[in-house]
């Protein structure tokens, strides 16, 4: 059985979706505990078929979260206890007008014996200096209107409602300073 440590030192990792077999297996199992505490209507088939789609995607970078006992980083054979798939954009609306790189997250999910030990807030952070080496200028997510603790955990990480869709999803975002500012249209 898994336990974590009073106070764990989260780390963090790219998910190896693409050539790794233990990694696949790993984020199959989270997406299988994430997909049901939602009640989603995902067979297993389709949830196995998720690490080869994302692994090929150009745009999409999946992330494990560790609770680790120590400061070394996790090795490939941990198993982690958080999940992240996010997703690079380009909106076109940006406050300098020419447009910007924005880092949406999509499925954060710790796992239930994992919660309430900061290592959600930690993979926000995590994925805020990620979008600004990313040359990101905001970081967006949507979350269910009816998740009160997920609501919650955002806004202490800083992420503002900007826009209600439909009747039960709340988009929220932060925004972002760059690591370098760059000129979009400058040629390379």
């Amino acid at each position: 059985s898994f336990r974590l440590a009073e106070a764990p030192t989260p780390t963090f990792r790219r998910a190896k979706l693409e050539t790794s077999q233990s990694d696949r297996a790993m984020f199959v199992d989270l997406m299988k505990e994430y997909f049901t505490e939602m009640d989603a209507p995902f067979t297993v088939d389709s949830i196995s078929q998720l690490p080869e789609f994302l692994g090929a995607h150009p745009a999409a970078t999946v992330y494990f979260g560790f609770a680790s006992l120590g400061t070394l980083p996790p090795d490939e054979g941990d198993d982690p206890v958080a999940v992240v798939t996010t997703m690079l954009q380009y909106s076109t609306w940006s406050k300098e007008g020419a447009g910007s790189n924005v880092l949406n997250v999509h499925d954060l999910f710790v796992s239930g014996e994992a919660r309430r030990k900061g290592l959600a807030s930690a993979f926000i952070e995590f994925l805020i200096d990620e979008a600004r080496a990313k040359q990101c200028t905001k970081l967006t997510l949507e979350v269910q209107e009816n998740n009160a603790a997920a609501q919650t955990l955002y806004a202490k990480c800083g992420l503002m409602a900007h826009l209600a869709i439909g009747s039960s999803i709340i988009n929220l975002e932060r925004m972002v300073e760059p690591a370098i500012q760059k000129d979009l249209f400058q040629d390379a």
